[in-house]
């Protein structure tokens, strides 16, 4: 994994919905499954946007 030293907007609105919900809905066709496989990418997509939203946070406690 790598690190980051900032966490940009990029992170928390864009890295989610293009890594994770495009790469599980689209990419791994997600989609032939019907609103389990939209599930699946959705939980994906906020398993990113939490992590970053709990790294922005610490960044936050520690200035």
């Amino acid at each position: 994994m790598r690190k980051v030293n900032k966490v940009t907007i990029y992170h928390v609105v864009i890295k989610p919905a293009a890594s994770r919900f495009f790469i599980h809905y689209i990419i791994r066709l997600g989609f032939l499954d019907g609103f389990a496989g939209f599930l699946v990418a959705k939980t994906q997509a906020y398993g990113v946007l939490t992590r970053y939203v709990k790294l922005w946070l610490l960044s936050r406690e520690m200035k």
